[in-house]
């Protein structure tokens, strides 16, 4: 993996996210307790041994560059990049590279790898490196199958027996269409497309290459059609997990897959939750539950949260420094699937309870 360098895309600002992306970046929301989104991408390439790893950031860039430096101190391959120091805006995924395509020119880099900042996956990079040098792809793009359901939401890949992609169209709403993507997949009848993980791997010329040639800003829309219609462009297949984390349903549902998984609470080892019932949920850093208090189907998100006496929480996502007082019961009684209450700090989205960072809720509360 000598050859390789990671280009980590950690600009988005997760609107969809809100209010757990108030004060943060997409990627420096917290993740299954005691992780950040960002950090997958990042341990990723360290488990490949890739040698360069470059983070490009650009909304409240600050908030993954104070997590960078202090969940990997030692790491000296690691390097941020905002879009301030660079002097411009990253307009799109294409765009925020190309801003850079004089430190790739000059780089002894063979390949880069281009990965998302705030999806979730357990994605064998040295498989797909070694799937693209195999092929002598000029692109490599990582996908994953899904349901004709699912497709609408995707780019949709097509690839003939050999991996060799034929057509490549962006969300796709025509049923019409939908019909003529399907691509070879015998092993997984239910899930007949091909949806692009928006992860790729490029010979380091032919990115230069089209960067140059097509001057649009996104690589979905824009720069992979060119591509494929330029030079031999593979297709690999990622069959373990996947998930693109866009809103507050995927982020939760994503979340509680790793406590089902597990086959257990997922507890960090600062929490206390002494006296207190916890189910199917998980507890961030120093999370303290005093006794009686009945904790479900849910996701203490940051640290220092602090849940009262006798509490009762289901399916709730509880951001860092808030404060439940005792006999709080937060259970979504009236099924709202979208509320606001900005004097309290609190809200629904998607059916989900938010307590937002540094909220306090006093006793006796009900939602």
């Amino acid at each position: 993996m000598e050859d390789v360098t990671s280009i980590i895309l950690a600009g988005g600002k997760g609107t969809r996210l809100k209010p757990l992306t108030d004060e943060l970046a997409k990627p420096a929301v917290s993740f299954a307790g005691s992780c950040k989104l960002i950090d997958i991408p990042i341990l990723a390439s360290l488990e490949a041994h890739i040698p360069h790893i470059l983070i490009l950031t650009q909304y409240k860039s600050e908030s993954i560059e104070h997590h960078v430096r202090g969940a990997y101190p030692i790491c000296p391959q690691i390097q941020t990049l905002s879009a301030k120091e660079l002097g411009c805006a990253f307009e799109g995924t294409a765009d925020a590279i190309r801003q850079i395509r004089n430190k790739l020119a000059n780089s002894s880099s063979e390949y880069f790898l281009i990965l998302s900042g705030d999806q979730i996956h357990d994605f064998d990079i040295p498989a797909f490196v070694a799937f693209a040098k195999k092929n002598q792809a000029d692109c490599a793009i990582a996908s994953v199958p899904v349901s004709r359901a699912d497709a609408p939401r995707l780019g949709i890949l097509q690839m003939d027996l050999n991996g060799k992609i034929t057509q490549f169209v962006e969300k796709p709403k025509s049923k019409k269409k939908l019909d003529t993507l399907t691509s070879p997949s015998p092993d997984m009848l239910d899930k007949p497309y091909l949806g692009s993980m928006g992860i790729y791997l490029f010979r380091k010329k032919a990115l230069l290459s089209l960067l140059e040639k097509d001057l649009r800003e996104d690589f979905g829309k824009h720069l992979i059609p060119t591509q494929i219609k330029r030079s031999p462009t593979y297709c690999y297949v990622h069959k373990g997990e996947w998930e693109d984390i866009g809103t507050i349903a995927t982020f939760y549902k994503a979340n509680l897959d790793l406590v089902k998984k597990a086959g257990k609470c997922l507890i960090d080892k600062t929490a206390i939750a002494e006296g207190s019932l916890v189910t199917h949920s998980i507890l961030g850093e120093k999370a303290n539950l005093k006794p009686g208090s009945n904790i479900s189907h849910s996701i203490i998100v940051g640290s220092n949260v602090t849940i009262g006496n006798n509490c009762t929480v289901k399916k709730t996502i509880i951001d860092k420094n808030a404060f439940i007082g005792h006999g709080v019961i937060l259970t979504n009684s009236g099924n709202l699937e979208h509320y606001d209450d900005i004097g309290q700090g609190i809200c629904i989205r998607d059916g989900i309870i938010i307590v937002k960072k540094g909220a306090r809720l006093p006793d006796g509360f009900r939602l």
